[in-house]
């Protein structure tokens, strides 16, 4: 499969599926003396080849083209179902062996390699030349997208600078507010200190002129004492 270039990418590239399968030969249940789970395994390997004949009779037979190709007998045939007649090239290597005592399946390995040779493939790559331009097309739509996704980023970048602008704004103004106030109490405490120490003053000052009228009043009382005791003495 072809994929177009696009704004992104400069030059054409060609994908493609690749497929190894490894086939189990054909085994006699009589030869090889298996039993239990070994013959339920080789049971299941004959069903798959025979399937798998069936498919390559089907497409390699010129009078059976129009038939149906059962490649859902098994699940060997439904995986192989491109490789065999679908849009790719396909190799079959055949292993035979030299000993006569495998002649028998010698040689039907090679009928089952022959038919399968008459399976004729034209590979193509799968392309469509009126959707050529889709990929070009996609690329516009998903380059036009991210623009307008980073605008709207750029957007939200700008918001969000702008709102951490308005909040330390705010938050210097709530500072100013408050150290304002903390100057207004400051003043209030400073002139109320400034008023009480007023008013001590003048405690002290009528303080200071109480004990000098009581010192007159004391100096008058003696004076009073001592011309009392003169008279008496006179007397």
């Amino acid at each position: 499969q072809r994929v177009p270039k696009t704004p992104r990418r400069t030059h054409d590239c060609i994908t493609a599926k690749f497929h190894l399968v490894d086939l189990a030969g054909s085994e006699r249940a009589k030869r090889t003396g298996n039993v239990g789970q070994r013959l339920k395994e080789s049971v299941n390997i004959n069903s798959g080849l025979l399937a798998l004949g069936n498919v390559i009779s089907a497409l390699g037979d010129e009078r059976r083209k129009a038939t149906h190709v059962p490649y859902r007998q098994s699940k060997l045939t439904r995986m192989l179902q491109d490789s065999l007649g679908g849009n790719s090239r396909t190799l079959m290597v055949a292993c035979v062996s030299p000993a006569d005592a495998s002649f028998e399946e010698s040689l039907n390995t090679l009928k089952y390699a022959n038919r399968a040779r008459n399976i004729k493939n034209a590979p193509v790559v799968n392309i469509n030349e009126e959707t050529d331009t889709m990929p070009d097309a996609q690329a516009a739509v998903q380059e036009e997208e991210i623009g307008r996704l980073r605008h709207a980023l750029d957007n939200m970048h700008v918001q969000e600078m702008q709102r951490e602008r308005e909040l330390s704004l705010e938050s210097d103004r709530m500072k100013g507010e408050e150290a304002a106030e903390i100057r207004s109490r400051e003043k209030a405490y400073q002139d109320r200190i400034e008023e009480l120490e007023r008013d001590n003053r003048g405690l002290h000052a009528r303080l200071e002129k109480s004990g000098e009228a009581n010192f007159s009043l004391m100096a008058d009382r003696d004076q009073a004492l001592i011309k009392v005791e003169e008279a008496q003495e006179q007397i």
